[in-house]
């Protein structure tokens, strides 16, 4: 907040607990292209409350392929206390928006991802 112009917009983009909580565990997604390949595995883990997201990669090209491997682990974020923080933290909450059309999101608590625009107090 202290590195923000007053008035300025803020606009945050996250997975929601509904999502990590419900709807990770087990998923994986496959991206297949000519020269690289990435899957992304979800899991959850309800005693630590961390959702995770391992990401393996390998892109080849010049005859070399160079691979690679990420875990991202995530805390689940419930959109109206993420708000209120945000409230208490000196910002106005604008809008929880849908984060591929920009279009207002009327069930938050239902999203699987949301943006959230904010304005600098």
């Amino acid at each position: 907040r202290a590195h923000c112009h007053r008035g300025s917009l803020v606009y945050l983009d996250f997975d929601t607990a509904y999502d990590i909580e419900l709807m990770w565990d087990g998923q994986q997604h496959v991206f297949q292209g000519r020269t690289f390949c990435m899957t992304r595995r979800f899991s959850y883990d309800p005693k630590a409350r961390i959702g995770i997201e391992v990401q393996t990669w390998e892109a080849t090209g010049n005859d070399q392929a160079n691979r690679g491997k990420e875990v991202h682990r995530l805390h689940p974020i419930y959109p109206y206390k993420f708000a209120e923080e945000a409230v208490n933290a000196g910002f106005r909450a604008i809008n929880f928006v849908d984060p591929s059309t920009g279009e207002v999101e009327t069930t938050p608590n239902k999203a699987l991802r949301l943006g959230l625009f904010l304005r600098v107090q």
